[in-house]
């Protein structure tokens, strides 16, 4: 997992808590915001453990008031903090506010295609890097999100055939917790009616934004199952991404639909994580993730998690997790 960065701010302290993992380590480094702070490594006896133990102690600390921020946001805000307090640092101030929000899209690939009114693209594309994650000039199966303007070309279209979520310009705002630039008062004199006209449009198309409909439930679910099924696990990893970016319920209730618990209180695959000797690391490996990382309101897996106690004998990971594997350190992050 890329490396997390969260600070607490009140009016007796200023800290920060950093989290990374490379392959079963966890490493952790803490102190006072601007020094160097004290690191801890911790080894444990995986990497899905590491990450799951990495993901528990992240979610703790949210929980005592810290806030997780992209740090290379928090490194320019320090810097230009102690700079000056002349215009040039109120224009950066203005920035590094775009930079600190709250949400974080590491590890997400993003499209910009058409026009934005408040915002170029270069300022989109550095509001999207500023938060962790990426943008791409083209659209495909690893594309999360597609952000739409006026006029969008061809791109839209393909979004909207591989079922990739889409924003219009003012859901994309909220999304990063950034505002728009000032429009001068001759602009905004011109498109008062423009904006009048296209902002009725826009709130529909923000407002389906998180919803999903029958037919583009069924593109998701097909695009996420091929990802899933797949023998590497960076194509399974972006397969989870995708479903974890809808935050739908019913994305997970439909790929995890047939999964049962038998008498024994084991897990029972579906046919979708069901295959070949050879295949079923893979598969075990999508399946506990996606048991993992499904939004608390889906039904099927809150009754998996609660009558769960550990994975059949037979299950293996590909050298990844010890066998027997106990579900509860998986589903650590969930709280």
């Amino acid at each position: 997992m890329a490396k997390r960065y969260f600070e607490y701010k009140d009016a007796k302290s200023s800290k920060f808590w950093e989290v990374s993992v490379s392959g079963k380590k966890v490493n952790i480094r803490y102190g006072k915001i601007g020094t160097a702070g004290q690191s801890t490594l911790k080894e444990l006896s995986s990497p899905v453990e590491a990450k799951a133990h990495a993901e528990k102690q992240a979610a703790g600390k949210v929980k005592k008031g810290y806030k997780e921020v992209a740090k290379k946001a928090a490194k320019k805000a320090a810097t230009k903090k102690a700079a000056t307090k002349k215009t040039a640092t109120k224009k950066a101030a203005t920035k590094t506010t775009k930079k600190t929000a709250t949400a974080t899209l590491s590890g997400q690939t993003f499209v910009v295609t058409g026009t934005l009114e408040d915002l170029s693209r270069a300022e989109a594309k550095s509001a999207i890097e500023a938060l962790g994650g990426k943008v791409s000039g083209s659209v495909s199966s690893n594309t999360d999100c597609v952000v739409i303007g006026e006029d969008p070309g061809s791109k839209a279209d393909k979004a909207k055939q591989l079922g990739i979520k889409t924003l219009n310009e003012a859901g994309f705002k909220r999304l990063i917790g950034g505002t728009a630039k000032k429009a001068t008062k001759k602009k905004a004199t011109k498109k008062t009616t423009k904006k009048a006209d296209t902002s009725a449009k826009a709130e529909p198309a923000d407002q389906q934004a998180g919803k999903i409909t029958s037919a583009q439930l069924r593109q998701y679910v097909s695009n996420i199952k091929k990802l899933l099924t797949q023998r590497d696990y960076s194509v399974i990893d972006s397969g989870i991404e995708l479903a974890r970016s809808l935050d739908n319920s019913a994305v997970f209730e439909e790929l995890l639909k047939g999964c049962t618990i038998d008498k024994e209180g084991q897990l029972v695959n579906n046919k979708l994580f069901t295959g070949t000797a050879p295949a079923q690391p893979y598969l075990n490996y999508a399946l506990i993730s996606m048991i993992a990382y499904a939004p608390e309101d889906c039904t099927v897996v809150v009754t998996l998690r609660q009558a769960v106690t550990h994975l059949a004998d037979s299950w293996t990971l590909d050298g990844r997790v010890s066998l027997p594997l106990n579900i509860a350190m998986v589903l650590a992050s969930t709280g």
